[in-house]
């Protein structure tokens, strides 16, 4: 049966405007309250000759212009942070070739790297990011969070020290402590306290789901330009000790149009220096902007997809214009693209609405922006900065096996030692070292293998049967994709590695990701030939090595779970299923990529002969830099006979149906406690209030503690972001029962 969400696509153009305005609009005002202070931060910490501006200038072209010549449907457009650390080198060493402040010189550079970039879209080679290794571009993203991270360290703690190397900045941390201006330090240490803890308080106190914490960061630290009287130089007397405030420690901005004054100069045009910065400046805004919008396509709850080259054009054209009138590039972002995502945006009039609504506070609170303590912008960007370089980001990737750590931290260190080209040929090269290692041939062979891997493809029974033979690895992974087009998607597709000597993690994700659009035109897919090959990781996407593994090792969970199905009579499946399609169709993982399941136990609720299955589903929420992994045990019931309407139910309070209201509409019921004490959606009310008769409304009344979902595949239940315990299985089965039950003898 047909996805009623790919039935259901919202509308283009103009009639899109006038169908989905409302949910973009408010989506925009969110996002719009999110870009106001990166732009800010982002200009602030390219270097003092970067007008405070430009990265905002960059947002309104991103999405009054970006909007209308891209390819994406829901991205979010404008600069990147991960461009901070380019603007930084950039700038001086411009200033150094060419003389004066060096931005005139870093415009030109931006302007090229546009060029570039628009030129690699229209020559359609936008496939050619897939060829950097997941764990490189993650050691690159990772060395300039540390770059931001050490370059703004010190001006939210104000402690006078001047402009140095990442390395040195953050080395000369310790004997700088005594330099703390400490009610300065005051404000960046409340603004991180804020930014920590407020994905925290998001679902106790609704109404911050809609005042980003960037926002509440800023509205929090004007009022310290009163309470410490940063207009005027003065000292504070605390601890003791007198500190110097006044106007240095604040945003320094005449307008917006003080960046147009500026002209782009283009006498470095000829030197190598000129043409690395352009270079570095195209390869960062390439590296971040195709994984955005792979990774902005996983959330969209329609499914659409991008079309890559025609971003890179957008992008490439919208960064010529910024360069031009004093911006910084413009790039597809995923943290911004994730939250339009998640506030309900539907088509790409709310990107257009988010750089509308930018131009007009810009123009009108002018005033209250030079009102802000440059520390509250430092310190978003230090978390920014922690973000990228987090020990969960190194949690993560040794989840993948500590070669993947081996990779981003060799990738890291040549980043900051050397610059960003050396950083990825160094990663690149580690990657293809590691990998002749652990493959154990000659390296002859393995070259070889690298150069022409064999793929056969074969139908039978109606299936499609891709067999890999040699190294399947990110270097030949568009030999790969090639094949794939050529079967396309909506058919039933099995990949075969046995034969794969090696199966590194980039092309494991490339197989997950053509799995999501294989599943949206209705087709199936499933690896086998994995389970041969030795890992240094339990994780299902981890580097895949022959010979064969020897033994199957179960978890205490694990082996709870075998016993209790074979008690009751279950079967129980313990191995990775990468098959999900149908999970994938309920709401709760419309904007959800699943990742896996694994833990399967598949039985019969009592005397009713109706089949479930209960599984463990590891699934993301956001995506790329902005990926939050979760967990679930979630149980699918197959209710064949029964005419499901689609819907989503689960106890919340009055507040967080106020706020969803933009996003789907909930259903009231004659029973009043029933509509205060639970949350009911679905795309056909009056079939949903049908459905839901009073003996279905009293019983979960009385047992309120899960999320359920139904449609034409049966219901979904579910009660926590965890795996649950062998006990809690037993539960969410008796619960489950009592649902099916309560829905059959009313003779639906």
């Amino acid at each position: 049966m047909s996805d009623p969400l790919l039935l259901n696509l919202p509308k283009t153009g103009l009639a899109g405007l006038k169908q989905n305005w409302r949910h973009d609009l408010i989506a925009a005002i969110s996002v719009a309250l999110v870009a106001l202070p990166l732009g800010l931060g982002i200009s602030i910490a390219s270097g003092s000759a970067v007008p405070p501006m430009a990265g905002v200038i960059s947002a309104i072209i991103g999405g009054l212009l970006t909007t209308f010549i891209r390819g994406s449907n829901v991205g979010i457009n404008g600069p990147g942070a991960g461009l901070v650390g380019v603007s930084l080198i950039g700038v001086v060493t411009l200033a150094k070739a060419g003389g004066g402040s060096g931005y005139n010189h870093y415009m030109a550079a931006i302007m090229v790297a546009g060029a570039m970039q628009a030129l690699m879209g229209l020559l359609k080679w936008g496939k050619y990011g897939e060829l950097l290794p997941a764990s490189v571009v993650r050691g690159v993203l990772a060395a300039i969070g540390i770059i931001i991270f050490a370059s703004q360290i010190h001006i939210a703690l104000d402690t006078g020290f001047g402009k140095a190397s990442a390395i040195d900045s953050i080395t000369a941390l310790p004997s700088n402590i005594q330099n703390i201006n400490w009610p300065i330090a005051f404000i960046s240490i409340i603004s991180l306290i804020i930014l920590i803890t407020h994905p925290m308080f998001i679902n106790k106190l609704k109404v911050l789901h809609y005042i980003p914490a960037p926002m509440l960061v800023l509205l929090i630290a004007i009022p310290f330009y009163f309470i410490f009287g940063l207009p005027e130089e003065h000292v504070i007397s605390l601890f003791g000790n007198g500190y110097m405030v006044g106007p240095k420690n604040l945003i320094q901005v005449a307008d917006i149009t003080e960046s147009f004054n500026l002209r782009p100069d283009f006498s470095l045009i000829g030197t190598g220096v000129f043409w690395a910065t352009a270079i570095s400046v195209f390869l960062v805004s390439t590296i971040e902007t195709i994984p955005s919008c792979k990774a902005v396509d996983k959330l969209d709850p329609h499914k659409r997809l991008t079309n890559l080259n025609k971003d890179l054009v957008g992008t490439g054209i919208s960064t010529i214009v910024a360069g031009f009138v004093g911006g910084l590039p413009v790039i597809t972002v995923i943290v911004r693209s994730s939250l339009n995502i998640n506030h309900g945006a539907r088509t790409k009039w709310s990107n257009f609405f988010h750089g509308l609504i930018l131009l007009a506070l810009v123009f009108f609170l002018i005033d209250e922006i030079q009102m802000v303590p440059l520390a509250a912008l430092a310190a978003i960007l230090v978390f920014t900065g922690i973000k990228l370089a987090s020990p969960k980001m190194f949690r993560d990737t040794m989840k993948l096996g500590y070669e993947q750590v081996v990779i981003v931290a060799f990738t890291i260190i040549s980043t900051l030692q050397y610059d960003l080209k050396t950083g990825l040929i160094a990663g690149i090269l580690i990657t293809l070292l590691i990998h002749l290692v652990k493959s154990h041939i000659p390296i002859n062979l393995f070259f070889k293998y690298l150069r022409k891997p064999q793929y056969l493809v074969s139908d039978d029974e109606n299936k499609v049967i891709l067999k890999v033979k040699g190294i399947s690895n990110f270097s030949n992974v568009l030999q790969l994709s090639k094949q794939l087009e050529q079967i396309g998607y909506g058919r039933d597709v099995i990949i075969d590695f046995s034969q794969a000597r090696l199966v590194d993690h980039s092309v494991l994700e490339i197989m997950k990701d053509w799995d999501d659009k294989n599943a949206n035109e209705g087709g199936t897919f499933d690896i086998i030939g994995l389970d041969m090959h030795v890992t240094t990781s339990q994780h299902p996407l981890s580097l895949h090595v022959l010979p064969p593994k020897t033994s199957l090792f179960l978890s205490k969970r694990q082996q709870k779970l075998k016993e209790l199905s074979a008690k009751n009579k279950w079967t129980f499946d313990p191995s990775v299923v990468w098959s999900k399609s149908r999970f994938r169709k309920f709401m709760m993982f419309e904007s959800r990529p699943i990742e896996f399941s694994k833990n399967r136990i598949k039985g019969v609720l009592g005397d009713s002969n109706v089949k479930w299955e209960i599984c463990d589903i590891t699934f993301d929420e956001g995506a790329f830099l902005a990926t939050e992994v979760h967990q679930t045990t979630a149980v699918l019931v197959l209710l064949q006979d029964i005419d499901l309407p689609r819907f989503e139910i689960e106890k919340e309070g009055w507040l967080k149906r106020i706020l969803d209201f933009a996003k789907r509409e909930e259903i009231s019921f004659d029973d009043e406690k029933f509509t205060d004490d639970f949350a009911v959606k679905g795309q056909n009310p009056e079939k949903v209030k049908t459905f839901f008769t009073k003996e279905i409304i009293q019983y979960l009344s009385d047992n309120n503690r899960y999320h359920i979902e139904g449609n034409e595949n049966g219901l979904l239940v579910f009660q926590n972001y965890r795996f649950a315990s062998s006990t809690e299985v037993e539960e969410l089965l008796q619960f489950t029962k009592g649902l099916v039950d309560t829905i059959t003898n009313k003779g639906v």
